[in-house]
């Protein structure tokens, strides 16, 4: 009896220290599985995010085929910047993984490329390459070693649709997290949801 209650005090203590970090990280986002569809349209093709400049998110998600596309959607409700960036575990089966983020809106540039979805006709898309000298970096949230390969200032404005994918040109497969806005914001997650 004695230790079970050494150990519930133990826990509640650790959980003091533990609970200041995860205030400091981004909501997380597991990627769904996706039911392949013969539609072409970006919505019914996209995950819906909820708006990173209400709160940001971490999206752990993997291309595992080749051509993969992974999509995600989300609506803004502030005009503003956020900042977008797309990172790599530092595995060993992720050595060769570069993949590129496609960032789709009304204010991307139009473009000719082809893509696994149908543009609306007032969309363009934007392409970000990973920058090959990206150096690995620890973040201690997750305890994982990472390479950001691509770091890019977004401007959203309110009442606006956005579209963010993931590909890798070269059809290589491996995990990723992209990372969307900077507001730390958990009111509708649960502690144990962040643990």
């Amino acid at each position: 009896m004695k230790k079970n209650i050494i150990f519930l005090y133990s826990l509640f203590f650790l959980s003091l220290f533990l609970l200041p970090q995860i205030a400091q990280a981004h909501q997380p986002v597991i990627e769904p599985l996706r039911v392949s569809s013969n539609t072409r349209s970006i919505y019914a093709k996209s995950f819906k995010l909820e708006d990173p400049s209400q709160a940001s998110l971490a999206v752990y998600g993997s291309l595992s085929t080749p051509n993969e596309f992974d999509l995600y959607a989300f609506a803004s409700h502030a005009t503003q910047t956020i900042p977008v960036e797309l990172l790599v575990p530092s595995w060993p089966h992720n050595k060769n993984f570069h993949p590129s983020l496609l960032i789709i809106s009304k204010a991307s540039p139009k473009t000719s490329k082809t893509f696994p979805v149908d543009l609306p006709e007032e969309y363009g898309a934007q392409t970000l390459d990973w920058n090959e000298s990206a150096e690995q970096f620890y973040e201690p949230f997750s305890q994982e070693r990472l390479v950001q390969g691509i770091k890019f200032d977004l401007q959203v404005e309110e009442g606006k649709n956005y579209f963010i994918a993931v590909t890798d040109p070269l059809s290589q497969k491996g995990e990723y997290v992209v990372g969307l806005g900077n507001v730390e914001n958990f009111k509708s997650q649960s502690k144990f949801d962040l643990i």
